[in-house]
């Protein structure tokens, strides 16, 4: 038998919060999510990882407590692993990069996870975005966050420094403990004008704040736009590269066509099948994609009725189709 929880999940009241252009209170957010992690480090103490940490599975309580939920893909640490070789657990945006890389997820990656919903619950949104799956993870592997403190000024130190360590690439370098997150979030709730006390019967309670939305333009602020100049090509030479435009969106569109059919889109968890290659990781399922896509622009040879070595086309390497088509321009 399942619990029912009077209120609503957390995705539904930022989504409500967005609508209206506001957010939490600064002091309220540290709360819930001091809450939440509390919650992890009693999960942690009893070896389970849940591995699926995301707004959708936080409920709020009409009284404004937060209610962990979902443990469907939790690991047990002491158990038996039951994650399937080449599979990756969890939803993108809220994925540590070992997750997306197909690695063991600790309670680090908990961590991690908790951390992008801080930011998100800050800032309105996750600190990786992207229109496909796959572009998520290899930002979540590869690229840094704006730092908070560029979007929301506002913040006090403590609460920037918490969001910056809980996101931090290696998880050595994270927060090693839920435990350890608490008390960050406490120094950080009494900097930000808030606290909480524990309860007779043990169980801790925030002191009473305001719960007044804030607007969002008040205290958001826009990161700078960089656009980065494009060079002009020397006179002569604009004719040299043009050709080189379809062949670019064949191998673009190729790739991309592969990874929309391997991937689910939106913000659902649960297990992404990666193929069998570099141990299924996600730069083997790029790998796999350039080399499908450069495949397919072999018929472009049998157009110009030449033929490029099997070897040209053999490496998953964009340069190595330029070369090749290059030969053939020159030839024509």
């Amino acid at each position: 038998m399942l619990a029912y929880i009077e209120g609503q999940s957390l995705r539904e009241r930022l989504r409500q919060l967005g609508q209206q252009g506001k957010l939490m209170p600064t002091a309220q957010v540290l709360s819930i999510v001091r809450q939440v992690a509390d919650a992890l480090r009693a999960a942690h103490h009893a070896g389970i990882v849940h591995r699926d940490i995301k707004p959708n599975n936080i409920l709020i309580r009409d009284d404004g407590t937060p209610v962990l939920v979902d443990l469907g893909i939790a690991a047990v640490q002491s158990g038996p692993k039951l994650t399937r070789t080449g599979s990756l657990i969890g939803t993108p945006h809220y994925m540590s990069p070992e997750q997306a890389q197909g690695q063991h997820a600790d309670e680090r990656s908990d961590i991690y996870a908790l951390g992008v919903v801080l930011y998100e619950m800050l800032t309105t949104q996750p600190p990786f975005v992207a229109d496909e799956p796959m572009a998520v993870l290899h930002k979540q592997v590869y690229e840094q966050p704006t730092p908070i403190g560029r979007l929301r000024p506002d913040l006090a130190a403590r609460t920037q420094q918490i969001v910056e360590f809980c996101l931090q690439k290696d998880p050595n370098n994270r927060l090693q403990t839920a435990a350890e997150m608490v008390t960050f979030l406490d120094q950080a709730l009494a900097d930000e004008g808030g606290g909480g006390y524990e309860s007779s019967s043990g169980v801790w309670r925030p002191q009473p704040t305001s719960v007044t939305p804030i607007s969002q333009n008040r205290v958001l602020s826009a990161p700078p736009t960089v656009e980065a100049a494009v060079p002009e090509p020397p006179p002569g030479k604009r004719r040299g590269w043009l050709w080189l435009l379809p062949l670019l969106l064949l191998v673009l569109g190729g790739g991309g066509w592969l990874l929309w059919s391997a991937l689910d889109r939106g913000d659902e968890g649960g297990v992404i099948e990666l193929p069998e290659h570099n141990g299924g990781t996600a730069e083997g399922v790029a790998e796999v994609a350039v080399a499908t896509a450069t495949a397919v622009s072999r018929c472009h040879s049998r157009r110009c009725n030449l033929d490029c070595g099997p070897d040209d086309y053999a490496a998953a390497d964009v340069d190595a189709v330029a070369q090749c088509h290059g030969d053939i321009g020159t030839q024509r």
